[in-house]
């Protein structure tokens, strides 16, 4: 029987030629076994280095939307904003429908309806603009207590409440109906 010597992690064994087959058979998926194991724990590494990175732009898109999400005091006025646009739009068009739209859908639907076709192709900046010409003089606190007219104030003037119907004071009567006592007409 004859003997040889094999090199295992370096050290010297010797054994018979049949062993030494086998050593090396067994050092050799030793071997492939640690190189697969080396391959899966870079690529593990690889992954969760990526898995971090994704985590981190996610939270960084959080803080994003967050950053954006106002507060109770920007959101009140922002409702309150919304509210005075759709009033002038109802005052503008009376007909309009507004609920479940945004500001520029609103401007648009009145901008084209006052102005037809010439309007289709106009920009959101355009409509915002024709919307604000259109709704100059509106005041939209005015429009809440009373009627249109009463709403629509020319610049630089201020709003006079006008009487309701029955409420016509003695001068105003007088003024009315002055001419018909005068001496030699006959009403």
């Amino acid at each position: 029987m004859t003997t040889r010597t094999v090199a295992v992690d370096g050290l010297n064994v010797e054994t018979t030629e049949s062993g030494a087959v086998a050593l090396q058979k067994v050092l050799a998926e030793r071997d492939e076994a640690r190189a697969k194991l080396a391959a899966a724990d870079a690529k593990a590494v690889t992954d969760a280095e990526k898995h971090a990175a994704e985590l981190a732009a996610k939270d960084a898109l959080i803080n994003e939307a967050k950053a954006q999400v106002p507060d109770a005091a920007k959101l009140e006025q922002m409702a309150r904003d919304h509210a005075a646009l759709c009033t002038k739009a109802k005052a503008i068009k009376s007909d309009i429908e507004v609920a479940a739209k945004d500001a520029d859908t609103i401007r648009k639907e009145v901008v084209v309806a006052k102005l037809g076709d010439v309007a289709k192709d106009y920009s959101r900046d355009q409509f915002r603009t024709a919307f604000d010409v259109m709704a100059a003089g509106i005041d939209p606190a005015a429009l809440a207590s009373g009627t249109a007219a009463d709403a629509v104030v020319p610049s630089g003037t201020q709003t006079i409440a006008q009487p309701k119907d029955g409420e016509l004071s003695a001068r105003d009567k007088q003024l009315r109906d002055g001419w018909k006592n005068r001496p030699g007409v006959a009403a």
